[in-house]
């Protein structure tokens, strides 16, 4: 399994038996214990993002809840009309690395609405992810599931577009607070009290899961490759934008 845990900022992460170190620097591998070791993908803009997109999209108004943001977005068709939004609004780590990337909207009309940019900044937020993920699964392989935790995973409709972009099923937690409780059993682990990893399982308690829907799916897989072809023709603007603001 991966695990996705995404807050204000977010992290896709799995344990590897061996030291993976990637030629590209797409991910970040260290000890998490004598015989495993952690691999995950750290990303700038998670939550942060979706607030920013529901004071400045949601009828103009800042008292707007992240409910009538949801509610908006879930009105727009799956994959928003064909719009795409990078999420680098505060620049990024995983994949890309870029502390000048921007933000960007891609393909806007005058046909798409508030709905289409709404379901855009949430489909780009999760497409980031995934791309952060790419580099996990071609070093290790595709995951059965992935448990995931965070305020920004507490929404129906992003756990569901998380099942249909990844492809895979996501599994929910009832300990919200993940790194605590991992903090927790690695220090079990020190004690002499657990042994291995795989014991953790004993303090946790899944809820419910989301399994892809295969039509939306590959409405996904689709956009996908665009996503990816847009981030790397823009790579190359981000320093002129950072030049002109210092200008």
């Amino acid at each position: 399994h991966f695990a996705l845990n995404v807050g204000t900022s977010g992290a896709i992460r799995t344990i590897s038996p061996q030291a993976q170190v990637d030629q590209d620097a797409r991910y970040f591998c260290y000890p998490a214990s004598k015989r495993q070791f952690l691999l995950g993908g750290p990303v700038n803009n998670g939550g942060i993002v979706l607030d920013w997109a529901r004071r400045t999209l949601t009828l103009l108004n800042e008292k707007a809840t992240v409910k009538d943001f949801l509610r908006l977005a879930k009105s727009a068709q799956v994959g928003s009309n064909g719009l795409i939004f990078l999420p680098y609004l505060g620049g990024e780590r995983a994949p890309i690395w870029d502390a000048n990337a921007r933000g960007s909207f891609v393909g806007l009309t005058r046909q798409h609405t508030k709905a289409d940019m709404a379901r855009a900044v949430i489909e780009g937020i999760i497409f980031n992810l995934y791309d952060a993920a790419t580099g996990l699964i071609e070093s290790t392989k595709k995951p059965a599931a992935i448990n995931a935790t965070g305020g920004f995973m507490q929404s129906d409709l992003i756990r569901q577009t998380c099942a249909d972009i990844f492809d895979v099923p996501i599994v929910t937690m009832k300990e919200q607070q993940s790194g605590s409780l991992a903090a927790m059993f690695l220090a079990r682990q020190a004690l002499g009290l657990n042994k291995n990893v795989d014991e953790i399982g004993r303090f946790v308690e899944k809820g419910k899961v989301y399994y892809p829907n295969q039509k939306e799916a590959a409405i996904y897989q689709k956009l996908f490759p665009l996503y990816r072809e847009i981030k790397n023709d823009l790579a190359a603007s981000y320093q002129k934008f950072r030049d002109i603001n210092t200008i």
